[in-house]
């Protein structure tokens, strides 16, 4: 279990070579245990590392592994569920993220703020912009009282998109900045890189 979640570690800090090392064991041994506890955090792991490569085919192969795994324990659904809706709008199949979403079940704190993080992206996906604005914010706040630091600072980032689509981007410049702080503190370059790209949006569009 442990390694699944280095990988995790490692992909979000830039060192996706590093994590597909640890996983070319981790994964074959966590689908020899067969408990969605331990397959499911490790093919989600698989899955960040593919996206990182660019290969959104196997890394959408490995979301519905995993939707395989767990579709039937929703409770351990939601324990990466927005790890496996982001790269599933990512890889561009909305349809795959809604169905990801379907009947989990949201009884602790930790599992709503994964399920409305879930819903802001996938409206997000969708352009609603309007829709996810007020999601991605109030998941961002529960987050940050959860303690949940990069989860805060990835509903933070969505935040801010949703308001540079909408034209705000006063406001969307003040949420890249506080974004990039917590990736910062991380050390998630590649998440940095992403706050980057959007705030040289606002340079170009007001250049």
């Amino acid at each position: 279990m442990a390694s699944a979640y280095l990988a995790h570690v490692l992909v979000r800090r830039g060192m996706t070579a590093d994590a597909a090392a640890v996983m070319e064991d981790a994964l074959p041994q966590a689908r020899e245990v067969e408990d969605p506890q331990v397959v499911g955090p490790a093919l989600v792991a698989a899955a960040l590392i593919e996206e990182a490569r660019g290969d959104f085919g196997l890394a959408r192969t490995r979301l519905e592994e995993w939707e395989n795994a767990v579709h039937d324990r929703p409770y351990f659904r939601t324990q990466n569920l927005t790890d496996a809706v982001r790269i599933a709008c990512a890889a561009g199949d909305v349809a795959l993220a809604e169905r990801l979403r379907e009947g989990v079940v949201t009884a602790a704190e930790r599992d709503r703020l994964a399920d409305l993080t879930a819903e802001a992206v996938i409206a997000a996906a969708k352009g609603d912009a309007a829709a996810a604005l007020p999601a991605y914010d109030e998941a961002a706040a529960g987050w940050r009282e959860f303690g949940c630091v990069l989860e805060q600072g990835l509903a933070t980032l969505g935040g801010a998109r949703c308001r540079q689509a909408a034209g705000r981007t006063d406001e969307a410049s003040e949420l890249l900045e506080n974004a990039r702080e917590v990736f910062n503190r991380l050390g998630a370059r590649p998440l940095q890189s992403l706050v980057d790209e959007a705030l040289a949006k606002r340079s170009a569009s007001t250049g």
